[in-house]
Order: structure tokens, then C-alpha cells, then sequence
């Protein structure tokens, strides 16, 4: 069940700051730590999740914004300013993510992230309580096991292309 359709302002500020650790502990990790390659496609794809779960929040402030009837024109103009710092590193992330690994992979692993994401987003901002506890935590389970699977599995060696359309042997 849904708790209405915007969090408190209180609770939005712990989320705002949690958002903030996690996504300089996941950048740090990505950017800056020689990692393996599974828990480099790890990062990548909690990162692009967790940034993609905060472009839809962001929509849901300019929403707040535009609907709200005691705002000034200069608060609903700002209230793009979360959408606009988060959409491009959640572009950039997403296409480094594919570049680094193959797309089979991180699709559907930045898809669980970006799930498990929307999962907490919504149990903390607007209480989300699951009707039933039992499955819910399973159906969590079961994506965290996928997206740590489809991580950590070895990717199979490709032939690099030959340069200038050139017969490889």
C-alpha cells in the first residue's frame, strides 16, 4: 500500500543523504578501485540501478512541484535541478557499464539493482509495506541471487574483429 504520493520532508532528507553515501561509495568503487571484473560489473550495476531508482524520484519531486499550490515559480523551477544532476551520470554509467561488459549481462543486472532500488525507495519514502512479508523477502532473495549470478559469471572469450574487414585465420 502506498502512504500517500510524496514523502515527508524529514524523511527525504535521510533519504537524500543515505543516497548520497551510497552513490560516492559506488562511484569510488567504480572510478577509482582496480577491482575484478565481477565485482567491477557489481559496481556498475548497482550503480546504474540505484541512479536510475533516483531519476524516478526526481520526476516525482518536479511532480510534487508542479502540482503544489503554495510553491513560487523559482522553487518549481529548481525542483529540476535533482532530475538534471541525475540523468546524465545514470546515462554515462549505463553506457560505460556496456562498453566494460557484455550487454547480455548488464541488462538484466542494472534492470534487478534498478529493482531492488525501487524496492527500498518505496519502503522508505512512501511506505510501500508488502502484503505479503514471506514472498516479498523471497522475490527479493531470488533477484539478489540473479543479479549476483549474472555478476559473477565468467564471460566467454571473443575473437577480437580484424582490422579493416582483414580474414582472421
Amino acid at each position: 500500500e502506498s502512504g500517500g504520493d510524496f514523502p515527508s520532508t524529514g524523511m527525504f532528507g535521510v533519504y537524500v543523504g543515505c543516497l548520497i553515501l551510497l552513490l560516492g561509495a559506488l562511484f569510488a568503487m567504480v572510478f577509482l578501485v582496480k577491482a575484478s571484473e565481477a565485482a567491477d560489473a557489481m559496481a556498475h550495476a548497482s550503480l546504474a540501478g540505484v541512479l536510475g531508482s533516483s531519476t524516478v524520484v526526481a520526476s516525482k519531486v518536479i511532480t510534487a512541484a508542479l502540482v503544489a499550490e503554495d510553491l513560487s515559480l523559482m522553487w518549481r523551477a529548481c525542483a529540476i535541478l535533482p532530475l538534471v544532476m541525475v540523468a546524465p551520470p545514470h546515462v554515462f554509467v549505463m553506457n560505460r557499464a556496456y562498453g566494460r561488459h557484455s550487454l547480455v549481462m548488464m541488462s538484466p543486472a542494472m534492470g534487478g539493482a534498478g529493482l531492488l532500488a525501487n524496492v527500498m525507495t518505496g519502503f522508505f519514502l512512501f511506505n510501500e509495506v508488502p502484503v505479503g512479508p514471506i514472498q516479498f523477502s523471497a522475490g527479493v532473495a531470488l533477484i539478489c541471487f540473479g543479479v549476483a549470478s549474472l555478476c559473477t559469471r565468467k564471460a566467454k572469450a571473443v575473437k577480437p574483429a580484424s582490422p579493416r574487414g582483414a580474414k582472421v585465420p
